[in-house]
């Protein structure tokens, strides 16, 4: 079993961090692997929530533009 199953097992419940200690050099590429997708996944989902936001913002403004620009005719 290759990839994060190598590591996933070890974090579930109460954590046993001595385990770490004890891992070969294929775990602990893997443990490195599950924490890097972690921390990208994280970044991704708070990037993309920041732009919806922005979005919204800018689309709310467009509108209030636009029905003022279309009313003053």
């Amino acid at each position: 079993m290759l990839g994060m199953g190598l590591v996933v097992n070890d974090f579930i419940g109460i954590i046993k961090w001595r385990n770490i200690l004890a891992y070969n050099p294929v775990e602990y590429f893997a443990l490195i692997l599950a924490a890097s997708g972690g921390i990208i996944s994280l970044i991704l989902g708070i990037q993309s929530l920041y732009r919806w936001i922005i979005d919204q913002r800018n689309r709310k403004k467009w509108v209030k533009q636009t029905v003022l620009s279309s009313t003053k005719e």
